[in-house]
């Protein structure tokens, strides 16, 4: 759990200049640190960047904190402005976020307030040492109100109530639990930073599933693009590690090459518009094989990158030449060297960031593979832009979609299209496993978990399903078995 303390001068200074009467002073002060508390909770939970964790940072929003943290004496001034004023600020802005774009502040804790984190893996190893039974089987006196708090309101919903506002997943509390004790004691393949992100994480599901008999509570957050998200900590955005690991023995089922899938289904639309008498198959052939056959297409591209001097093994060459492609699906830019933004800061293209390899970079984006699968994207990419800007004139005035100068930015409209398209399809894949009684573990955007695994008849249903009301029919499922996390001698990372 995380406790801030802060120090005994604040209070004081405030119970000096609001002294009638002087309870509210202290009202005051602990609604606002509940409010930063809460803050710095899911700012810890989510993870931090090397840079926040070098120095010390964390991403919150300013705009919560000051609207939220409650008001001082008859004129109602706002608590954290007050602070700010009265040079007892508890916090330090080290870069301003933006409330538009929903951009978060960087902010520094100063030297009135100490941040206490029970559930640090540093905390924990200091208390119970290597064994860590009585911290996992042990609950604090205050935990039940901790989880509620995360939760307001929860102990007074019904189950149907609970499950139409939260998300529900189902944790193998023992898997985690020996997962938690792994990490603590035996990994050894993350950084330092990585693993203390990973375990706080993990208590946080492990106390939350203890709590709730087995359950872990999200919060979901709708994007305006199209896709839900989470609050906080979610299936979604932890380490596949700490994901099988809660999850347990399970089935995922996501789409293959699902943006790739959604592209070409424009692809009959674009040869009827451009005259072209020649197939869909022969108009996009790479883009095609991305989809039945990405193996082939990896193999060829990964011969064009890689010479037998490379520090790469095989394996390591196969997932970033994938990475690199899923990148570019997504719109990456193919440049090979960084650029200066706006602002002046140094950028390097995604494609960079998993190429680190300048040579090999370059022989990746020069390969024909490489530049026939972009071409093609290309080609699918401003056609189904365009098209979309004359059938739905909205999008051109949407100022969520538009660039810097006011136009229409075609990578925010794709991407909106394209969120809004896999929501309806992974909505469809919902809905026929509802019929089939089968329930949903976790939902993580392209992909499906459930417990148990389908059958090829139900497989084949549902994909049948999926291209007939989509009108799509190069979606695709694939399965593949997640396996609890059982024996500290394992390595889950």
């Amino acid at each position: 759990m995380l406790r801030l303390e802060v120090d005994p001068k604040v209070l004081s200074a405030m119970k000096k200049a609001f002294p009638k009467p002087s309870t509210s002073a202290a009202k005051a002060l602990r609604k606002y640190m509940g409010v930063l508390n809460d803050l710095l909770s899911e700012a810890i939970q989510i993870g931090n960047d090397p840079y926040g964790l070098r120095f010390q940072l964390f991403s919150i929003s300013l705009h919560q904190l000051a609207n939220k943290g409650g008001q001082l004496g008859p004129q109602k001034v706002r608590t954290h402005a007050w602070l700010e004023k009265n040079q007892l600020a508890l916090v330090k802005t080290i870069e301003r976020g933006n409330n538009l774009t929903g951009l978060k502040s960087r902010i520094r804790l100063t030297n009135l307030v100490k941040l206490v984190d029970d559930h640090s893996l540093i905390s924990v190893q200091e208390k119970y040492g290597e064994d860590l039974r009585d911290f996992l089987d042990n609950s604090p006196s205050k935990e039940a109100a901790w989880i509620l708090s995360l939760y307001p309101g929860l102990d007074s919903l019904s189950e149907t109530q609970v499950r139409s506002e939260y998300h529900i997943t189902e944790v193998d509390i023992d898997s985690l639990g020996q997962f938690i004790q792994w990490l603590s004691t035996k990994a050894c393949h993350f950084t330092r930073q990585r693993k203390e992100s990973i375990f706080r994480q993990a208590v946080f599901i492990y106390r939350v599933a203890r709590f709730s008999k087995g359950l872990f509570l999200q919060i979901p957050k709708p994007s305006y693009f199209g896709r839900t998200y989470y609050e906080g900590i979610s299936v979604q955005n932890v380490h596949r590690s700490l994901r099988q690991a809660m999850l347990g023995n399970c089935w995922e089922y996501d789409m293959v090459s699902a943006v790739v899938a959604w592209k070409l289904s424009f692809g009959d639309a674009y040869r009827r518009q451009t005259g072209r008498s020649a197939p869909v198959e022969r108009l996009f052939p790479t883009l095609l094989t991305y989809i039945e056959d990405k193996d082939d297409l990896i193999r060829t591209i990964r011969a064009d990158t890689y010479t037998n001097q490379s520090r790469a093994n095989n394996d390591t060459q196969r997932k970033q030449v994938k990475s690199a492609l899923t990148a570019l699906s997504f719109g990456a830019r193919i440049g090979t060297s960084g650029w200066h933004d706006d602002s002046g800061t140094w950028q390097m293209p995604a494609i960079g960031m998993i190429l680190t390899d300048p040579l090999e970079r370059k022989r990746f984006v020069e390969s024909a593979s490489t530049k026939a699968f972009l071409n093609e994207q290309r080609k699918l990419d401003q056609f189904i832009f365009q098209s979309h800007l004359t059938l739905i004139p909205a999008l051109r005035i949407d100022p969520k979609l538009q660039s810097n100068s006011g136009r229409p930015n075609r990578a925010k409209v794709l991407a909106y299209l394209y969120q809004h398209a896999e929501t309806a399809a992974m909505n469809i894949f919902r809905d026929e496993l509802a019929k089939a009684m089968k329930c949903v573990l976790a939902n993580i955007h392209d992909a499906i978990i459930v417990r148990d695994q389908l059958s090829a008849d139900l497989r084949e249903c549902i994909i049948r399903v999926i291209r007939e009301k989509t009108g799509n029919p190069y979606w695709r499922v694939d399965q593949k078995p997640i396996k609890r996390f059982e024996g500290l001698g394992e390595s889950a990372a």
